[in-house]
């Protein structure tokens, strides 16, 4: 059985990731804010930013893909994808790549939509209409770092949701939620939109992907451009729940460049062309982590023990 390494396994993208990949592949997890434990998953320490330990852990664990999730994995929708440091990250992203390519491995990264902004919908993987927000200039460099080191990266743009690996605590999806049974007015604006895609889907996608060993950048995400908003009303509706009642929506300084709150939407012909595959629209999506909370994946991605977590040295 092929090994898969996941660096960010306690992200909710790395986390999903690693839960629906198991059945398939040996999966080793790399904690890199919070100690995590996943059924199926050997976990072994963080190298933090050394690519020669980095390097013996690929010599050790022998993986034929490895998995980078950092904070540019998270959706742009979530408050953390702003606090992206780029020394930290960028340290990170270059030690894996010089790692992966003395190791002969291969490495995807997944990256972020909100790179884009408006007023262009569904941005191609050629698209130069980039927000110039700091969080979004920081991503696109590291993104290039990471084609520099390690040429044959897969670097996957996308805006993934999931569930959290440490249940309600700091889980956006979970907050929503939340905000909804209680009835607690939701902050979600109807102006930027995205093509969300659960993470569980992507790992589908990412496992295809692998097979036509694809590289450089690839948008894989939902079929449907949705705002927060929406998103929210339709999330209400599949589980069941009352209707949201939304905050007063605050709307930007006039000139003023905000990551994550414009269009991010992506085009998703090249993925689309390339695997055969159909991408899952935003009901069908939510319709799936509603199934997951029925069929044991939910608990089994978030055992008591993470409840208790300690933040990773």
């Amino acid at each position: 059985m092929n090994t898969i390494l996941i660096v960010g396994i306690d992200s909710a993208v790395g986390a999903n990731l690693a839960a629906t990949l198991t059945g398939r592949f040996h999966v080793v997890g790399i904690a890199r804010h919070r100690s995590i434990a996943l059924a199926g998953v050997e976990l072994v320490p963080d190298p933090l930013t050394s690519a020669r330990a980095a390097l013996e852990i690929l010599s050790t664990t022998d993986p034929a893909q490895v998995v980078l999730c950092g904070t540019a994995s998270l959706s742009c929708w979530t408050p953390e994808a702003s606090r992206f440091n780029e020394a930290k990250e960028t340290a990170v992203a270059r030690c894996w790549a010089e790692a992966a390519r003395d190791f002969g491995t291969r490495l995807t990264v997944i990256s972020s939509d909100a790179i884009f902004r408006g007023p262009w919908m569904f941005h191609d993987e050629h698209s130069d209409s980039f927000c110039t927000s700091a969080p979004a200039r920081a991503i696109r460099r590291c993104e290039a770092v990471l084609a520099k080191r390690c040429p044959s990266t897969l670097i996957v743009r996308t805006n993934a949701y999931g569930w959290s690996p440490f249940g309600g605590e700091g889980g956006w999806f979970e907050g929503l939620i939340a905000d909804l049974e209680s009835e607690t007015p939701v902050s979600a604006d109807f102006m930027r939109h995205s093509t969300p895609i659960p993470a569980t889907c992507l790992a589908g996608l990412l496992v295809a992907t692998w097979e036509t060993e694809a590289t450089g950048v690839l948008h894989i995400a939902g079929s449907e451009r949705v705002s927060p908003l929406m998103f929210v009303e339709r999330m209400a509706f599949e589980f069941g729940l009352p209707a949201p009642r939304f905050r007063h929506a605050t709307r930007n300084r006039t000139g003023e460049i905000v990551f994550g709150r414009s269009e991010t939407s992506l085009r998703t012909v090249a993925v689309r062309k390339l695997l055969s595959l159909p991408l899952p629209n935003v009901v069908e999506g939510l319709m799936l982590l509603n199934e997951q909370q029925e069929n044991g994946f939910r608990s089994g991605l978030t055992p008591e023990f993470n409840a208790g977590y300690q933040k990773v040295a």
